[in-house]
């Protein structure tokens, strides 16, 4: 079992002996010095698990170093070991974070038993601190797979939807622009059967890439189905939203895969405003019949009115 290193502190040199003695063991690994500024400079050089200060000494207090050393170490145990008294110093004591107070002059069972006492609390405290952080970590991650689509990294249908619901409710309060674009991947079904579905994969990746890339940081974007995709783009009239639409899928177009030198990528898209809709699901509605109009007129096109 490795040992507690502790640090002592005292400027009486004989009280720091007898805390030594009384903690000779193979327990216990205790440093001594007899001031506040030798402590701290220890401190930057060692690793200790406790102090064991006196209150009152010269040049700088007990108190003052405590909270100087739960500057350089907030997990440190500070015990008092003082022959000072009084309500108003036991109380200073634990208002500058100090774990327990221990009176002069010390015996040997009480001061094993409030180190080991405060060792097992503290070693509980950060052991509660991990796994609390561990649950936090987990949490995040159960949360970003709720709302995440897990091959592209864009938001899932539900999320996305969520949000437009709420971006719909927003824009109509605060009488502002809101506009959807709902893109879908041309001829996707011929590309899973003549490259297979691994492929087929990649592109869905490679397209959200360059949403991902190209889209303003107050932009939403979400895989809405198989191979479509939905943008919301708030505060964004319908004409610069055909811009971006329109930018998006040439970009798209420019996608080249080094193994596939023949192959060509193209989406269609149709855009729709929140203007003159009553809900988000008129907005969707509407932005996918213009997607539709765009394959029947011919395919890699943008259709908005």
């Amino acid at each position: 079992m490795e040992k507690i290193k502790i640090i002592a502190v005292d400027d009486e040199v004989i009280i720091l002996s007898i805390v030594k003695m009384l903690l000779d063991s193979n327990e216990f690994d205790v440093t001594t010095c007899t001031s506040g500024k030798e402590c701290l400079e220890l401190m930057d050089n060692n690793e200790y698990d406790l102090a064991l200060l006196d209150v009152i000494m010269p040049e700088m207090n007990g108190h003052e170093l405590c909270k100087k050393i739960l500057k350089k170490n907030r997990d440190m145990i500070i015990i008092f070991l003082t022959g000072a008294t009084g309500d108003d110093i036991l109380q200073k004591s634990f208002d500058v974070g100090g774990f327990d107070y221990i009176e002069k002059p010390v015996h040997k069972l009480e001061l094993i038993a409030r180190i080991t006492n405060a060792m097992r609390v503290k070693r509980a405290e950060l052991q509660l601190k991990r796994t609390l952080e561990m649950l936090e970590e987990k949490n995040a991650i159960l949360n970003k797979l709720i709302v995440i689509d897990s091959l592209t990294q864009l938001f899932n249908h539900k999320h996305i939807v969520d949000i437009l619901s709420k971006r719909f409710d927003e824009a109509r309060r605060y009488n502002q622009p809101l506009s959807v674009i709902m893109f879908d991947i041309d001829y996707f079904k011929q590309i899973n059967d003549t490259y297979g579905h691994l492929f087929g994969d990649e592109v869905l990746m490679r397209i959200a890439q360059i949403f991902k890339n190209n889209l303003r940081k107050v932009d939403f974007s979400g895989r809405y189905g198989g191979e479509e995709f939905l943008i919301i783009l708030p505060n964004t009239f319908i004409e610069s939203a055909a811009y971006v639409a329109d930018f998006l899928r040439t970009k798209i177009s420019q996608i080249r895969f080094n193994d596939k030198p023949e192959f060509s990528l193209t989406i269609s898209g149709g855009i729709a405003s929140m203007e003159g809709k009553k809900d988000f699901i008129e907005l969707i509605s509407h932005a996918d019949k213009l997607l539709y109009q765009a394959k029947e007129h011919g395919r890699n096109r943008i259709e908005f009115m």
